[in-house]
């Protein structure tokens, strides 16, 4: 086999670096994507189950990743039709679904931040919206302005709840649009 060395000597380096271009691009897709990842996932600070029985007191403490408004609902999967369950949360809606078969989820919440510098709370009677999608409903009942890093604790209050919203797996989340 004949080589020219000269050859050799010219097109290594060029191939050394459309190889070290090529890695370098491949980190950076992978850390661009594992930084989306991150920002996606990290956006909700609690996502829990949770016991809905009158007389129950719900305790949860966390920590916030990022700065921002943050909002606050209870998530129960669709075990029910779309109006029966709007009922069972409590959520009324433009259409005129104040009257319920069953009882309307009904508590009342507190929230402190920083060692209870800063205090929020309210009612059931005073929901913010709520989400829907194909396979749950959820009933936004508060929100608010928090720092990154802040430490916030909230109570939760049952006061009355039909049986049937057991069924439905409820949980509490707690997150923040980044987008």
């Amino acid at each position: 086999m004949i080589t020219d060395q000269k050859t050799d000597r010219v097109l290594l380096p060029a191939v050394k670096r459309a190889a070290s271009v090529v890695l370098y691009a491949l980190l950076l897709c992978v850390l661009i994507a594992l930084s989306v990842w991150y920002f996606v996932l990290n956006n909700v600070a609690v996502y829990r189950g949770i016991s809905l029985a009158p007389g129950t007191t719900i305790t949860q403490n966390f920590l916030l990743n990022y700065g921002g408004f943050y909002r606050m609902g209870i998530v129960a999967e669709r075990k029910f039709p779309h109006h029966q369950l709007q009922c069972l949360l409590g959520i009324n809606d433009a259409y005129g679904v104040k009257n319920c078969n069953e009882t309307r989820l009904r508590y009342s919440w507190s929230l402190s931040c920083n060692g209870g510098r800063i205090n929020y709370s309210g009612t059931s009677e005073k929901i913010l919206g709520g989400a829907y999608a194909n396979d749950w409903m959820e009933t936004e009942f508060g929100g608010f302005e928090a720092k990154h890093w802040q430490r916030c604790q909230l109570k939760i209050n049952i006061i009355e709840v039909s049986p049937l919203l057991s069924a439905t797996n409820p949980k509490l989340r707690i997150f923040t649009e980044l987008f």
